[in-house]
């Protein structure tokens, strides 16, 4: 039998010490000898010099998934018009800006109207139907209106009166105060003035057309015959 030493951190192998010189008698080692293996015995198997405790191959780490992308629809507004118009019921009123007036603030005075009016709206450029603002009457017998507003309005600037019934598009150029009356006469666009209510359906039903009286059926009855000679 031979007595070897086995180096674990190095894992090489030194023939014993010269105490025990007799043993390697007979082999091909001599004291001092070193010897470096690629593999051990263990039990009956046969193992590699690595890490005494074995690893596993580590998994490969797979690719994360990417999350998909979800299209979103664009909001789209109603579109605003950029011509200049008024409702073909406007006629020949005009609105003046008061001296004084500006894009946050205006009174405006209406002349020529065609009829009372009893509501003024105004938005700025590019503003939807929906962005509309309240003003309120500032002198009865003027037919002023005062506006104000938290932001400046965009000229050109829109006016909607009787809450719809006469619409101006883009008709005040500016809101600063002047002598000018808009619409100005550049401005000949028209544009359709709100629709009316529509009527309500007429209530009234007419009568049914009356089915013609049938005619009575008259039964005519034959005398009887006599069954002797055929006479009466």
């Amino acid at each position: 039998m031979t007595v070897m030493m086995v180096d674990h951190f190095t894992w090489s192998m030194e023939v014993g010490t010269t105490e025990i010189a007799y043993l390697v008698e007979g082999t091909q080692w001599v004291v001092g000898d070193r010897a470096d293996f690629d593999y051990r015995i263990v039990d009956d198997c046969y193992t590699s010099f690595g890490d005494d405790i074995p690893t596993s191959p580590s998994s490969p780490v797979p690719d994360p998934t990417p999350t998909p992308t979800i299209p979103t629809t664009p909001t789209t507004s109603p579109p605003v018009s950029s011509e200049c118009g008024v409702s073909n019921n406007w006629g020949s009123m005009t609105i003046s800006p008061y001296w004084g007036s500006n894009t946050k603030q205006i009174s405006a005075i209406i002349s020529n109207a065609p009829s009372t009016i009893t509501s003024f709206e105004m938005k700025g450029y590019g503003q939807t139907d929906n962005q509309y603002q309240n003003c309120v009457i500032q002198n009865i017998g003027l037919n002023m209106w005062q506006c104000d507003f938290s932001n400046a309005l965009t000229e050109p600037a829109s006016i909607r009166l009787n809450n719809g019934d006469y619409i101006g598009n883009n008709i005040i150029i500016s809101m600063t105060g002047s002598t000018a009356e808009y619409p100005l006469s550049s401005c000949s666009g028209s544009i359709v003035s709100s629709p009316s209510s529509p009527s309500e359906p007429s209530s009234t039903v007419s009568d049914p057309t009356p089915r013609p009286t049938p005619k009575p059926v008259t039964t005519t009855t034959a005398p009887p015959v006599s069954s002797s000679d055929g006479c009466w």
